[in-house]
């Protein structure tokens, strides 16, 4: 399995080469709400979206890049979303 690192997530985590599927209501963290109406009208083109980032902690998933996939995703009720999850090096 191959990993890459970048800033945005605790020191030593690593990311997974291939996404994986986790739970929406697992994942933390985002934009405010005024930050979120900033991005609509971008994210509204309907055009497929890559997957989200997250960390995986003792809450559950902290978001660390997708905040208006993942407010989209709860807004249409979605379950799961496509997700790269970083862990911390074991």
């Amino acid at each position: 399995m191959g990993w890459m690192s970048a800033e945005g997530v605790s020191e030593g985590a690593r990311r997974a080469d291939s996404p994986q599927t986790v739970q929406v209501s697992s994942i933390y963290g985002g934009h405010s709400p005024d930050q979120r109406r900033q991005n609509e009208q971008a994210q509204a083109d309907g055009a497929a979206k890559p997957p989200i980032e997250v960390e995986w902690t003792s809450r559950g998933y902290r978001l660390v890049d997708g905040c208006d996939r993942v407010h989209f995703a709860r807004e249409a009720g979605e379950q799961t979303i496509r997700a790269y999850v970083w862990e911390a090096e074991r």
